[in-house]
């Protein structure tokens, strides 16, 4: 592209980057992260910033550790990327779980109790559920902003 085009080189002003999930471990994006912000700085960008334009990390839903899971790597994450000079913005991502395809209807002989269980499941396992607050039932409803989850007091004691 630069050999192209070699004005881009003092043109671009950065990179947008979603390093989603923990600072480390196999769920992770921030070694692809630095890779990809060194590999800009060896083409010779005069700006090789980056801007994190979605960041986040998942909720596991279940349990309370869980909740304190999500805020605990969240923290670390955002602890991580305040010491990347080249980091100019975070944003995180997002402040509702984002509303899915609706479950399918339900089975034939399925109580309501078994269908709104499927339905929470089959939600849960098609949704990423990033949200500081989340949907009611589980992934596709209405929001639910009388329940914050935890990550919504962690993202709040960043500013």
């Amino acid at each position: 592209m630069f050999a192209a085009a070699p004005a881009l080189k003092q043109l671009l002003g950065g990179l947008a980057i979603h390093p989603y999930g923990p600072v480390s471990g196999s769920r992770s994006r921030l070694p692809n992260m630095v890779e990809q912000q060194k590999y800009a700085m060896s083409l010779g960008m005069e700006y090789p910033y980056v801007y994190i334009t979605e960041y986040g990390v998942e909720f596991e839903p279940g349990n309370e550790k869980k909740e304190a899971k999500q805020s605990k790597e969240t923290k670390e994450v955002y602890e991580q990327l305040k010491t990347y000079s080249w980091v100019k913005g975070i944003w995180y991502f997002n402040f509702v779980d984002e509303p899915r395809t609706e479950p399918k209807k339900a089975k034939e002989g399925e109580t309501i109790k078994e269908e709104r269980e499927r339905k929470a499941q089959e939600a849960a396992a098609e949704t990423g559920l990033w949200g500081w607050y989340g949907r009611e039932p589980l992934g596709y409803g209405s929001v639910n902003f009388s329940s914050p989850r935890p990550v919504k007091a962690t993202v709040e004691s960043f500013a």
